[in-house]
């Protein structure tokens, strides 16, 4: 099922990640040296193991990132969608998080103005228990927890443009921008990027995110939740001004597999560009958190039920995989498969240290190509049988496409 042959490189990694758990569960943090040994074993690994990436880091547009993932922040502090209050505990939560993520070299963090609810609107003067917006989380996270004895690269900033229908013309991206640049309380942002496809002005948008560029607003810039099409004008109108789209931010594991089948992943190469792949754990259903005789709560334990029953097999390939590699967990499987496309970056939500030390597992090394055909096998095997068995196809996306880590 697994290559159970590893090359020299692989076998590198693994003894490189046996000891680097044994110094962080003994609480000690990681020492630039151990840094730039693992560094070095995981621009080996990917080197021999994926013609795409050859050198260190991971290239974002003109962003250099030390390693190929990053943190998404849409829990932080929101209590909206992901969190009933905002408390004491969940702040400390989110500081390890961060701090963990940025140890590890995990350096890239994701969040948007659309994930300040209308109870955070004035939020602006720092963290407020309960009032607190994931923009204003993390701007006071990257001023009061980044240590640059122990986390090495400096914490990179991407944030998101709202197309809301009232937002009428380019001016409109550059002010939102200035906007979340107050509640993060920095000057520029690494990335930034359009939500999702507007109603209209789509065009302007664009060329909003141009002007935040030559404003020195953003570094770089890119879309979410583009198709292909739309993709390619956002690329067309800035690449008239001289300036690349870097990036498409859409779902995509190796559970929603869309992006390998409808050309995204191909057009996006093309073009030069990354995928930035969120909810790459699929709402936790490819941590082997559930299964088919533990379900999520509420309407979606019903709903997921039969995809999960069928799904087993997928599970037993991913652990298969990872015992292969190390004894690496599902969670970890399920991100190198993403990192291991070469031109992907996920970025998982973290709510802890925990959390993120896992993440943290799933860099230098690389799953074989025949691992990955035999996971994208699996996929393929598991739709079909859902779809033929109880579910129609649309089920079955709205299921792999339901909103998560």
């Amino acid at each position: 099922l697994c290559s159970l042959e590893k090359p020299k490189a692989v076998k590198m990694a693994a003894l490189a990640s046996k000891f680097a758990n044994t110094v962080r569960i003994s609480g000690c943090k990681p020492t630039n040296a151990r840094r730039q040994a693992r560094r070095a074993c995981s621009r080996e690994v990917r080197a021999s193991t994926s013609s795409d990436i050859v050198t260190s880091g991971f290239k974002l547009g003109t962003l250099e990132l030390p390693e190929p993932m990053g943190i998404g922040c849409w829990s932080w502090g929101n209590t909206t969608f992901w969190n009933d209050s905002w408390g004491e505990k969940d702040e400390a939560a989110a500081r390890a998080a961060f701090r963990v993520a940025m140890q590890n070299d995990i350096v890239f963090f994701d969040t948007a103005e659309a994930y300040n609810g209308p109870e955070n609107k004035g939020s602006m003067g720092g963290i407020q228990q309960g009032e607190a917006s994931s923009e204003v989380v993390l701007g006071d996270m990257v001023k009061t927890e980044y240590d640059p004895d122990t986390m090495g690269s400096v914490p990179l900033i991407c944030t998101k443009f709202a197309p809301l229908p009232w937002k009428i013309g380019r001016q409109t991206v550059v002010d939102s921008l200035k906007d979340s640049l107050a509640r993060l309380g920095v000057d520029q942002v690494d990335a930034y990027m359009v939500h999702w496809p507007g109603v209209w002005q789509n065009e302007e948008y664009y060329e909003g995110l141009g002007d935040c560029v030559e404003l020195g607003l953003a570094k770089i810039v890119g879309v979410s939740n583009h198709n292909v099409g739309q993709m390619r004008k956002a690329h067309e109108v800035l690449a008239k001004r001289g300036i690349p789209l870097a990036f498409n931010q859409l779902q995509y594991s190796l559970f929603y597999n869309n992006a390998e089948r409808n050309g995204m992943l191909d057009a996006i190469r093309e073009l030069d560009m990354v995928l930035m792949a969120y909810s790459p754990l699929q709402s936790g259903i490819l941590t082997g958190k559930y299964s088919a005789t533990i379900l999520p709560s509420g309407p979606r334990g019903g709903l997921y039920a039969p995809v999960l029953e069928a799904a087993e097999p997928l599970f037993a390939t991913m652990r298969a995989c990872g015992a292969a590699h190390g004894d690496k967990t599902m969670t970890q499987v399920a991100l190198n498969y993403l990192i291991s496309q070469g031109n992907v970056l996920p970025i998982p939500g973290a709510k802890s240290g925990v959390q993120a030390e896992e993440f943290a597992g799933a860099l230098g090394w690389n799953l074989t190509s025949a691992e990955l055909e035999t996971i994208r096998d699996e996929v393929a095997t598991l739709r079909k049988k859902v779809t033929d068995a109880s579910l129609p196809a649309k089920i079955v996306d709205t299921l792999m496409f339901s909103a998560g880590v």
